[in-house]
């Protein structure tokens, strides 16, 4: 990868990361310091386990973060105006790569992150925070979590995942045990309505007086 010193003229990229638990800053710092013109670029981090307790560990004195002086390197990305970076699992690898895409990337408009399904919402919201303090003001950052549905099915918000559930459960007692049928539920909901608001009308007239 060394080798190549210079890509051809784009003005979009679209990269997606193996890492396995390895650091790849110093990689993308090589491609980004390859393609200055880009204007906008996607960075996709794919194939690493859905557990992070269980993601390989980088060992010490690893390759994958040579050469190590990318952190420090003066990088000049001034036409880059937008970054997309998804599947995030709030790593330090991570956050010291997109710190220093803030600092090279002096025109940057726009950041969108989202994280992994894996990551609970209170770390995404965190490692969120934590990237807007990188970031400067007149950049437009915006973040998702995708731990939504992992977050419902795994009950971590009782509340949410209970309502679900008990729902659920009435809709299926509704249809299934006392045998209604959806335009007699739409009927009875409907007299319900109609009854409630002349009740209303009639002691509103009373009260009025």
């Amino acid at each position: 990868m060394e080798d190549m010193t210079r890509l051809p003229d784009i003005t979009r990229m679209s990269l997606a990361i193996t890492p396995q638990g390895h650091s790849f800053g110093a990689s993308v710092f090589h491609v980004l310091r390859m393609s200055t013109s880009v204007r906008a670029r996607w960075l996709t981090l794919v194939g690493a386990t859905s557990r992070p307790e269980v993601q390989p560990v980088c060992p010490s004195g690893c390759i994958c973060d040579h050469p190590s002086n990318w952190k420090t390197e003066e990088l000049a990305l001034n036409l880059l105006e937008e970054v997309g970076i998804h599947e995030l699992r709030g790593t330090e690898h991570e956050a010291a790569l997109i710190k220093r895409l803030f600092y090279w990337a002096t025109v940057l408009k726009k950041m969108t992150v989202t994280f992994h399904r894996s990551v609970i919402e209170s770390e995404a919201k965190e490692f969120f925070q934590m990237l807007q303090s990188f970031s400067r003001p007149e950049i437009c950052m915006k973040g998702a979590t995708l731990a939504g549905a992992a977050d419902l099915f795994l009950w971590r918000n009782k509340k949410i995942s209970g309502g679900v559930l008990a729902g659920a459960t009435s809709i299926w007692l509704l249809f299934e045990v006392l045998e209604y049928h959806l335009l007699t539920l739409f009927c009875h909901c409907l007299i319900l309505t109609l009854g409630t608001l002349f009740l209303w009308s009639n002691a509103s007239a009373f009260i009025n007086k």
